[in-house]
């Protein structure tokens, strides 16, 4: 039988993984993995991942997954809206090597939520990104409302962003290959000029995700790697969106 020990999770440390958890929802994934030194996720179809290891808090065990986040959001909110809230992991110690939280118990004022936490071994995300950010620009609200106006009138699934000497440019589709353009930034700024011969680059996107991750950041640096995966900065975890190609 695994050995497990019981322990209550500090204030700092339930702030943070409720982060994490909103930060996933926000991307549209489900599944999760908090670990000594990164956060990590990715959705089903690996086309949006979060892989962050920079400012992860001390935890007192090894990793933690967690599956069904939006259960999880849930649960805790009952615990919240009860006030006193406190968490008590139960973490598996059968190998102290690789100790994980098994189990979650969320408390608030005369009510106790269970939540089952998975293996962390069992969940599938990058551990890093080895694809280097070759350009950069900034987000503006005006342009990530413009995304939002333009999915719908245009009726479109994709929005691309194009790179020049003139800046970054956002270009929503329809059907019929009419086209909406909006002006992004003025700039595009070279990260790796050793790759990045030129500002020049031409990537799409699901344009329902980005947005979404957008709003939260709407006047912030966004990122995008060699191969075109945007990276955007979410409530300080950093998020990837792969490009589509088909």
């Amino acid at each position: 039988m695994a050995e497990t020990k019981q322990l209550t999770l500090t204030d700092d440390l339930i702030k943070y993984i409720e982060k994490a958890v909103n930060v996933a929802k926000i991307a549209g994934i489900d599944n999760l993995i908090i670990e000594t030194d990164r956060v990590r996720a990715m959705d089903e179809d690996a086309t949006i991942f979060i892989c962050h290891n920079e400012d992860v808090p001390d935890l007192p065990f090894g990793a933690m997954g967690m599956t069904r986040i939006g259960v999880f959001s849930s649960r805790l909110d009952i615990a919240s809206s009860m006030g006193d809230v406190s968490v008590i992991a139960s973490i598996d110690e059968s190998n102290p090597q690789s100790t994980f939280v098994r189990a979650l118990q969320l408390k608030g004022k005369g009510v106790k939520v269970d939540y089952r936490c998975a293996n962390p071994t069992t969940l599938k995300a990058p551990k890093q990104v080895a694809d280097p950010k070759c350009y950069s620009a900034v987000m503006s609200a005006a342009a990530v409302q413009m995304m939002v106006k333009g999915q719908s009138a245009m009726a479109a699934d994709d929005v691309t962003f194009i790179g020049s000497m003139d800046g970054v440019q956002l270009e929503i589709k329809d059907n019929n290959s009419d086209a909406l353009t909006y002006q992004v930034d003025d700039m595009v700024t070279i990260e790796n000029a050793e790759i990045a011969k030129s500002p020049d680059f031409f990537f799409r996107y699901p344009i329902k995700t980005i947005t979404a991750l957008f709003k939260q950041n709407q006047d912030g640096r966004f990122y995008i790697t060699s191969k075109g995966i945007a990276v955007i900065s979410v409530d300080d975890l950093t998020v990837y969106v792969m490009p589509r190609s088909d």
